[in-house]
């Protein structure tokens, strides 16, 4: 006996009601390659002539044939549920800018009628079921078409340089080297961050913050996987936190205090990487892919799928070894943790950790007791594991940069002196943002020393800003040195009493001044001269600067335009009073305190600073005049002098 009409409709609403929830598109920046975008395809179950849906249907089919109310209202939700899934990950996919050409929303939309059309089934012609069918697999073989276009250069499209331009000597990333590209053009970088990430989120993090996670997410080669996680993780970040602000920071801070422990890690992978463009072997192949996988999974993986597992209620006080946090991702029930669980092979695991495994060159596997494993499975849980580790780091950017709670809540208990590795980072990129190319860089044993291509003349005051700004964040290291190609010695070797001692100056010049005057570095100028020049010889270079810089700033009181007077006016007193404090703390740092020519030039100076902030009626101009006139014959005397004799000789 067949069920009425009614009764089936009542059994299959829930379900029809699920089907009209329309996917919330996200916005399609992001540039990716071909392969890539294969992949992400491929890996939503949309590619070729394979309908993503059939298993389903064939439920439904089979569920409506038996007439069992609870199996058809069962396979027609698990339908629906199945549509809610693809639909999760379209919408994932509709992030990369291939899917405007491919028309995913339109492949949406077929694959939801085509569900409809199933749940209908009963009123609806076979024909028009096959021609749904038929339908959404033309529009499915369109996501790949060869018409679709895809750039070269994935790193040209997103930053206008080529990949080369931005390696490090292990050929890695260097966001230092891309700040150096975009010296003086800030802006037009933060533009550029925040376009990728309003692709998946409403805000976006700072430069210095930000651009490594532009550069992993578009050079990525598992998209779906790399947008699955970071939607993922951002949803259970931002529901966590809204719940139980401080349970969800403390299971953060938590995650955020094992990033040094995993800097070492990182190193090891590099060295992997390396190891494998050498090898001869499959042998040798398969051991360093093992090792590879090891350090993949062990670094930030493991963590983050730990972190996401306590975010949404798993209770523990440790990491849990490998083996049961496979367990506990499958028990979870989330498909996205599901789909985590699935980079951690028991085979590789076991071989990785303990080192017992043998390569068998019959069967071209890796071989652990009864059990093996192919290279490619290795690999591919490699790049499954990372990605996932990105997404992951995508969106822990996004939610801090949304979040200044959230910001709060995780810093809140750093060590004094923060997270070496963030701040290490953080002091290399200075150098890029101020325009200087970084070879390499190196911290041990308390000394920060970093190789640059080359120091041009017009960039010596940005480089001290970037040792200063950079001896703020790193406060682990307690010696500054810069080596320049082709010289045999560094070219600054200082303590960090130097740096300290300007940072006050920096930060004045920061409160009112965009571009850096001359003298806002003196106090480290003078440390490195002292390097290189006896002490007398250094306290009249910095006289001669500084006065020079002071002069600079006094020109602009030769203007016969009144209004203009007026408005530089305070301009120069706030610039006369940078100098004068800068001069000042040089002298301390330098130990000028018994040279008559530094003592007579910083009286002079702090004349002048005194007798333009008398009030207007006070002022004469003809003393004022003759303050200057003295200090320009002052200015003359010492002759010129290099900027900074250890690194140019061209004198000023």
């Amino acid at each position: 006996m067949s069920l009425p009409k009614v009764a089936l409709d009542r059994l299959v609403r829930p379900a029809r009601e699920t089907l009209e929830m329309e996917a919330v598109w996200l916005q399609p920046n992001i540039p990716i390659s071909r392969a890539a975008w294969i992949t992400g395809v491929e890996q939503a179950g949309l590619n070729g002539n394979i309908v993503a849906i059939e298993g389903e249907i064939e439920a439904l089919a089979t569920a409506r044939e038996s007439e069992n109310p609870t199996a058809l209202r069962r396979a027609a939700l698990g339908l629906a549920d199945r549509i809610r899934e693809i639909q999760f990950d379209m919408r994932a996919l509709s992030a990369f800018e291939p899917s405007r050409e491919a028309d995913i929303i339109g492949v949406e939309e077929k694959l939801r009628a085509l569900a409809r059309g199933a749940i209908d089934h009963a009123t609806l012609d076979p024909a028009d079921m096959y021609s749904l069918k038929q339908e959404l697999i033309l529009a499915q073989m369109g996501l790949t078409s060869s018409s679709i276009q895809f750039v070269d250069d994935i790193c040209r499209s997103v930053f206008g340089v080529e990949r080369d331009l931005l390696s490090n000597p292990d050929g890695t990333f260097s966001p230092s080297r891309l700040m150096g590209h975009f010296y003086g053009r800030a802006g037009e970088l933060q533009r550029i961050v925040n376009s990728i990430f309003h692709s998946f989120a409403d805000s976006s993090p700072g430069v210095h913050d930000g651009v490594m996670s532009v550069w992993t997410l578009v050079s990525c080669s598992q998209p779906l996987t790399v947008m699955r996680s970071a939607l993922f993780a951002r949803e259970e970040i931002e529901r966590a936190f809204a719940e139980s602000p401080r349970s969800a920071s403390s299971i953060l801070r938590t995650y955020k205090f094992r990033v040094d422990r995993s800097k070492a890690n990182h190193v090891g992978i590099i060295r992997t990487q390396q190891a494998q463009r050498n090898v001869t072997t499959e042998a040798e192949e398969a051991e360093l892919s093992l090792d590879l996988y090891r350090r993949v999974i062990e670094g930030q993986f493991r963590p983050w799928a730990w972190t996401l597992l306590q975010l949404r209620g798993r209770q523990g006080l440790r990491l849990p070894e490998l083996s049961t946090l496979r367990d506990q991702l499958i028990a979870d029930g989330n498909r996205v943790m599901r789909f985590t669980a699935d980079a951690i092979l028991p085979t590789v695991r076991n071989a990785a950790a303990h080192e017992d495994f043998e390569w068998d060159e019959t069967l071209g596997q890796i071989r652990v007791g009864d059990n093996v494993a192919t290279l490619q499975e290795i690999q591919k849980a490699t790049i499954q594991a990372y990605e996932f580790m990105v997404g992951c780091e995508l969106a822990i950017s996004a939610c801090r940069a949304e979040n200044r709670e959230l910001v709060e809540a995780m810093d809140s208990e750093d060590p004094p002196e923060g997270s070496k590795t963030i701040n290490l980072g953080v002091a290399v990129n200075m150098f890029g943002s101020n325009g200087l190319q970084v070879r390499s860089h190196r911290f041990d044993r308390g000394v920060f020393r970093v190789d640059l291509e080359e120091w041009p003349t017009d960039r010596i005051n940005p480089g001290l800003q970037a040792l200063v700004s950079g001896a703020a964040a790193l406060k682990q290291a307690e010696r500054f040195q810069i080596t320049i190609s082709g010289h045999e010695m560094p070219v600054v070797d200082i303590s960090r009493d130097s740096l300290d001692a300007n940072f006050p100056v920096w930060r004045q010049a920061i409160a009112h001044f965009y571009a850096m005057p001359t003298s806002t570095f003196l106090p480290v100028n003078i440390a490195v001269r002292l390097g290189v020049e006896g002490c007398e010889q250094a306290a009249l270079s910095a006289t001669r600067l500084a006065l020079g810089d002071a002069l600079d700033a006094l020109a602009l009181l030769q203007s016969d335009d009144k209004k203009h007077l007026k408005r530089a006016w305070s301009h120069i007193k706030i610039r006369l009073a940078l100098i004068e404090h800068s001069f000042r703390i040089g002298r301390e740092v330098g130990k000028f305190e018994k040279i008559s020519e530094v003592e007579e030039s910083h009286t002079r100076l702090g004349r002048i600073h005194r007798e333009m902030s008398k009030p207007p009626r006070d002022i004469s101009m003809m003393f004022l005049g003759n303050l200057v006139r003295g200090l320009e014959r002052k200015w003359e005397d010492l002759g010129p002098v290099p900027i900074l004799p250890s690194v140019d000789e061209t004198l000023v």
